[in-house]
């Protein structure tokens, strides 16, 4: 089953084609909104959607997100992207390590392998162009694991 949009928080619509990737919360996260927000329980929030226009905070696991019909591929440790929004990988190169570090001035972690482009924007991923293929035409099913923030596999689809 295809889905257009997810349904989070309290019943908000968001248009899956605008999902740049879903990360799990991390405690830095929640340190940030109850810092910077007047939410009574920041606890509650599981995952934050990326879109171009900014980030949005959600209360659904990526389980919960997944089990609305959405398949997810994992493009890091603590990152999913819809696997409908995948417009291409490819593997990095020496050269983009070098372009990098010239127009950013930082240095570029070697752990990422690829970038993947999504129709909401380019991410860099940690598993190889042709992994993430894999992972598109091989979703794996959705574990409890994930409501507890320790990802398992290589895609969600429900």
């Amino acid at each position: 089953m295809s889905i257009n949009y997810l349904t989070i928080n309290e019943g908000d619509m968001m248009p899956v084609a605008n999902v740049k990737r879903v990360l799990l919360v991390d405690e830095s996260d929640r340190q940030w909104l109850e810092n910077n927000t007047s939410l009574s329980d920041p606890s509650q929030y599981q995952t934050k959607i990326e879109t171009a226009a900014g980030k949005s905070f959600v209360r659904q696991s990526i389980t919960e997100l997944a089990q609305q019909g959405m398949a997810f591929v994992q493009v890091t440790d603590q990152a999913y992207v819809p696997a409908g929004n995948i417009i291409k990988a490819r593997n990095l190169t020496p050269k983009d390590f070098e372009r990098f570090q010239k127009n950013t001035g930082r240095e570029l972690s070697t752990e990422f392998k690829s970038q993947v482009d999504t129709n909401a924007g380019n991410i860099l991923s940690t598993f190889t162009a042709q992994q993430i293929m894999q992972r598109m035409e091989h979703p794996l099913k959705a574990t409890q694991q994930h409501d507890q923030n320790k990802p398992e596999g290589a895609a969600l689809k429900m």
